[in-house]
Order: structure tokens, then sequence, then C-alpha cells
């Protein structure tokens, strides 16, 4: 069970591969920026750019529905561990932070002290284009009551760590052959961004999308925050 750590002690393994002592945000070429997935810069520091955000982007006419969502009431840490593929984001994350990213991942292990490690990673501007990953790490900030609203916290330099910001779990598939979660639908405390995941980016295509995105639609995530497919052709170069 993840618990809130006492100390930030950072896993020494944080880093050396990229939601996987010293982790650095990685980009092949100086032309491009970090562009980072899933667990979000501006969801990291939500609360300085949400209105920048808003601004940018029409606001979803459903915004005061999704105040505080409910979350997933159990979580087994074990099957939520391992790779992950994005298969849909929103607008917001779609048009900012992951503009131009393609084949997004998150690989999620244990992270000690209570913690899982998270690594990021996608290619920019086409699926064999220049990589980008961020490093951090993530834990539940209330297991008992709340196994489903984690807190994630993102770094380019591992002394100076962004805040905590929510990583909240609407829903989970089922567990599979391999004891994992085959998908999942993860968004924040205000249903501001939005994040997809599946295990298998072809079994999620033929056996979980209909159902997701029937679910999406349950959630409101409809009109300016419906789901945009993120890209995850067999083109794509994977770390």
């Amino acid at each position: 069970m993840l618990k809130s750590p006492t100390e930030q002690i950072l896993p020494s393994h944080y880093g050396e591969s990229g939601m996987h002592s010293s982790p650095t945000d990685k980009v092949d070429s100086k032309d491009n920026l970090p562009r980072y997935s899933l667990i979000c810069i501006v969801e990291v520091i939500f609360p300085l750019l949400i209105l920048a955000i808003i601004c940018i982007l029409p606001v979803p006419t459903t915004i005061g529905k999704k105040i505080s969502p409910s979350t997933v009431d159990a979580l087994n840490i074990t099957a939520y561990l391992g790779l992950w593929y994005e298969m849909a984001t929103d607008a917001i994350v779609f048009k900012t932070f992951e503009k131009n990213s393609y084949c997004v991942t998150a690989l999620y292990g244990e992270g000690g002290n209570g913690t899982l490690s998270v690594h990021n990673y996608a290619t920019v501007g086409s699926p064999s284009g220049n990589t980008t990953f961020i490093n951090g790490y993530a834990y539940q900030a209330r297991p008992d009551s709340e196994p489903g609203q984690l807190e994630v916290v993102l770094y380019r330099d591992p002394s100076a760590p962004f805040p905590p910001a929510p990583y909240w779990i609407l829903e989970l598939g089922p567990i599979n052959v391999d004891g994992l979660y085959d998908y999942a639908i993860v968004s924040d405390s205000l249903y501001t961004d939005l994040f997809v995941l599946a295990r298998n980016v072809e079994t999620y295509s033929t056996k979980y999308k209909e159902r997701v995105s029937a679910a999406l639609t349950s959630l409101g995530f409809v009109g300016e925050t419906a789901p945009i497919d993120t890209y995850q052709g067999a083109d794509c170069v994977y770390e």
C-alpha cells in the first residue's frame, strides 16, 4: 500500500531511463522543447497555469459538474505497475504540453519509501522523431479512504521537484492473464486533463475502446473535453 512518504527520498534508479542519482529531461534536438505526457507539468503547476490554459482553450460547459470526481474504490498497486500506452487524451493536453507528441508511454515501478517510480516517454514530431521524457514518483495520499487518489511529483532536477499534483484514477479495466489492469482512465480533481492508458494497443482497440468511449461520455468528457486519440501506430519507436 502506498503512503505519503515522510521524507522526499528519491529511489536511486529515478532518471535512469526516463510514469519509470540525477534525472534529466531528454530532447535529442535543441530545436525541440520537452513536451511532457500523462502526469504533466501543467498539472504539477496547476494552480499557477489553469487560468492561462482556460484563456487559450474554450472552457468546458460542464466544468462546474466535474469538480471532485469519483475515483476507484480499490487499487491493486502491483496490478497497476509496468508499462502503459497512452491511447487518448483531451484537447487541453493535446494542444499544449503534448502538442506534436507521438507514441506516448508511461512506466510505473516500485519506487521504495512508499512510492511508485514514474517515467513518461514520447517522440516529438513523428513516430520516430526526437525523444523526450520526464521522471518522478507518485504515492497514495489517503490509501485507506481514497485509494484511487494519488499525488505525483515530477522533476527536472531531483533537488528541486515540482509540488505534488493530483493523479486520480476514475476507472480500471479487468485484470488480465499477466495480473495487470488492462486499461485505466486517469484525470485530476477538476477533470482538467484526461489520459486513457492501456497495456496493449491492439487489445485496447479491438476489445475495450468502445466500452471506454461510453464510460468517458458518462463521466462527462464530451464536447471540448472529448477524447482525442494518441498516435500508437506500428511505426512507433519505443524505448
